[in-house]
């Protein structure tokens, strides 16, 4: 068995050799997605730069596994602190024994005691969940998600025999969605218009959503406008306001 060394990735050396692992392990991201990914995701957070950690073999291959810690800010009953979210676990196949996974999930732990976070929480696959449950995660809830494509373009592109021509068919793939959509999202609530710019009525509404929340975290105009901004989002008018009723109530897909 091959001896296994985990080590705090330096963000700019590695940079490739992390990426690399990536490619060949988490699925539904192409080359210009993970090198964007990266860039904002790791180097470009508000709150500081996220931390990764590599796996390495005592021989001569390149980093087989990387595990980061993404940081957030949480509303955590009626105070906010500082939390990490455990992110972008991925171990080349040839590797894949609990003794490399257990490694780099200890790391990331041990950010709870010398890496400025008071929580580390994570969103694991069913593949994942025996390593997080071995080294103590707790499961208090589970995560449900809600998704109304309003646009395929971007979705359609994901798919390779069809991805040449995505943007001439998904006009057409829109046009069906609207028409055989359940309850469409405008005749529930009002209308849809593309917004430029995150105001003070994000902070109006997170501030209603998040209230009952035991756990949220913060998406304030503040966090939504840094967001967008790092994955240029804006500039393709991707967030959408829904004015019903005369009262503005944002809402936003990212």
């Amino acid at each position: 068995m091959p001896r296994y060394v985990v080590r705090a990735a330096d963000l700019r050396a590695d940079r490739d050799a992390i990426i690399g692992v990536w490619r060949r392990n988490l699925v539904g991201s192409d080359e210009r997605q993970l090198q964007a990914k990266f860039g904002w995701y790791y180097l470009q957070d508000p709150l500081g730069p996220s931390k990764c950690w590599v796996l390495e073999t005592d021989g001569q291959e390149p980093i087989v596994g990387t595990a980061g810690l993404g940081l957030r800010c949480v509303k955590l009953g009626e105070r906010y602190i500082a939390a990490g979210i455990a992110s972008d676990f991925a171990v080349d196949r040839a590797h894949r024994t609990f003794q490399p996974a257990l490694m780099l999930q200890k790391a990331v732990l041990g950010s709870l005691v010398d890496g400025g976070v008071q929580m580390v929480y994570g969103l694991p696959n069913s593949s994942s969940m025996p390593v997080f449950r071995r080294i103590g995660y707790q499961v208090p809830s589970c995560l449900s998600r809600y998704v109304e494509v309003l646009r395929s373009r971007r979705c359609l592109q994901r798919f390779r025999g069809v991805a040449r021509v995505a943007p001439l068919i998904a006009p057409v793939v829109d046009a069906a969605m609207r028409v055989v959509s359940e309850g469409p999202f405008t005749a529930r609530t009002g209308r849809l218009v593309e917004v430029r710019s995150f105001d003070e009525r994000f902070d109006e509404l997170w501030l209603r959503a998040s209230g009952p929340l035991r756990f949220a975290a913060r998406r304030d105009a503040g966090f939504l406008r840094a967001h967008a901004s790092q994955r240029r989002l804006l500039p393709e008018g991707r967030p959408y306001l829904d004015a019903a009723a005369g009262r503005a109530e944002p809402g936003s897909p990212v």
